[in-house]
C-alpha cells in the first residue's frame, strides 16, 4: 500500500502543482501555454501509471485492481488511531465482525504482530470480504469519517519532521527477509545471520545528528535567499521551491494517512532540500560578484 502511494503522490503532486502555475497566470495566451506543457504530459504519464499497474496484475491472474490488499492496511491505519476500537464498541452489538472478540487487544503493529496477533486469529490476509466490510462501514459513517481525516492530519503532520535514517530493526527466522535470503541466496545466510544489524549493533545518531543539521541550514539559507532583496530569481526557480515543499507535504499527507509513521518515506525526499538550495546558491553566486564588482568600481 505504501508503495502503490506513489502513485497518489505524483498525480497529486502534478494536479495540485498545475493548479498553481495556471493560477498565477494573468494572461489567457499564457494560460493556455501551460495547458500544452510538460505538465500535461507529466499528467498523462500519471494517469497512464493508474491502467498500467492494475493491468499488469490482470495479466499474472489477480483482476484489475491496483492492490488486493488495501484494505488490510487501511484497518491497520484504524487499529493505529483508536478508530477500530471505538466503532468496535459501538457496533459490534449489531454487527457480527470476528475483530470484535478482540477488542483493546489492537496494537500500533496490527499487519505484523505474529501468528497469535488478532489480524491472522480472524483469517489474516484471506479474509478480504469482511475487511472490506469493515473500511466500507466506518467510512459511511460520518463521525468516523471525520475522527479519521483529524488523525490523518496529526499523523501527517508527525511524518512531515519524521525523516531519521536507521529504520534497520532484525530481521529473524520469521521475517520475510530471512525467508527470501533462505531460499533464494542459500549460500550468504550465514553472513546474513551475523550483520550487526541482526544483533541491533548499527549506530545511525552521529548520521542522524548531520542530517538534521544539514537540513535546518539548508532551509534556513534557502528562504534567506528568497527573501533578500539583492538577489533575483526566475518564475522557474520560484516554482521549483513550490514543487519541493508540495511534494514534501503530499508525500507526508498520503504517506501519513495511509500507512504508519515512518522516518524513511520522509528521508527518501528529504535530500531535495539541500539540492533545491544549491541550485539557489549557484543562481545567487554570480550576482554576488557582479555587486562586489560594481563596489569596487564606484
Amino acid at each position: 500500500m505504501t508503495h502503490n502511494s506513489h502513485l497518489i503522490i505524483n498525480l497529486l503532486t502534478i494536479l495540485s502543482f498545475a493548479f498553481y502555475v495556471y493560477w498565477n497566470q494573468s494572461n489567457f495566451k499564457e494560460k493556455l501555454k501551460i495547458l500544452k506543457s510538460r505538465i500535461i504530459l507529466c499528467l498523462g504519464l500519471s494517469i497512464g501509471a493508474w491502467f498500467l499497474l492494475p493491468s499488469i496484475h490482470a495479466i499474472y491472474g489477480y483482476g484489475f485492481q491496483t492492490s488486493k490488499s488495501s484494505q488490510f492496511f487501511i484497518v491497520s491505519k484504524f487499529a493505529q488511531t483508536g478508530i477500530l476500537d471505538k466503532y468496535l464498541s459501538e457496533y459490534c452489538g449489531e454487527k457480527t465482525y470476528k475483530l470484535c472478540e478482540y477488542q483493546g487487544k489492537f496494537t500500533n503493529n496490527f499487519l505484523w504482530a505474529g501468528a497469535g496477533s488478532p489480524f491472522y486469529l480472524t483469517g489474516g490476509w484471506e479474509a478480504k470480504e469482511e475487511y472490506k466490510q469493515l473500511v466500507n462501514d466506518i467510512f459511511s459513517t460520518p463521525k468516523y469519517v471525520k475522527m479519521f481525516a483529524i488523525k490523518s492530519l496529526q499523523f501527517s503532520i508527525k511524518q512531515f519532521f519524521s525523516f531519521e535514517t536507521g529504520d534497520t530493526r532484525p530481521q529473524n527466522k520469521k521475517s520475510a527477509c530471512y525467508h527470501a535470503i533462505k531460499t533464494y541466496f542459500p549460500d550468504e545466510l550465514q553472513e546474513y545471520e551475523i550483520a550487526l544489524q541482526q544483533y541491533n549493533m548499527l549506530d545511525w545518531k552521529l548520521l542522524n545528528y548531520t542530517q538534521s543539521w544539514i537540513i535546518l541550514f539548508s532551509t534556513a539559507i534557502l528562504f534567506l535567499l528568497l527573501l533578500s532583496p539583492n538577489l533575483y530569481f526566475s518564475n522557474q526557480y520560484y516554482q521549483l521551491v513550490v514543487l519541493l515543499f508540495l511534494f514534501l507535504f503530499l508525500n507526508a499527507l498520503v504517506c501519513g494517512t495511509l500507512s504508519d509513521t515512518v522516518p524513511r518515506y520522509q528521508s527518501r525526499l528529504i535530500w531535495l532540500i539541500p539540492f533545491v538550495t544549491i541550485v539557489g546558491l549557484s543562481i545567487a553566486y554570480p550576482q554576488w560578484n557582479q555587486n562586489r564588482v560594481k563596489k569596487k568600481i564606484l
